[in-house]
């Protein structure tokens, strides 16, 4: 439950070796998003519900 998955990410491929990395400005940029996720999931209200969602899911 500790993981995401990110739809929208710009992903660069070294020409060289093929290597897949994300450059400073994206890797920002999600991880912003992430922490904005994180900062939603503290409200008592939310976790709640995921908790119920994760009883069903289970």
């Amino acid at each position: 439950m500790d993981k995401y998955v990110v739809s929208d990410a710009t992903i660069y491929v070294c020409e060289n070796c093929g290597e897949e990395y994300l450059d400073d400005k994206e890797y920002s940029r999600i991880f912003a998003k992430v922490q904005e996720v994180e900062s939603k999931l503290r409200i008592p209200e939310l976790q709640e519900v995921l908790a119920k969602v994760r009883f069903l899911v289970l």
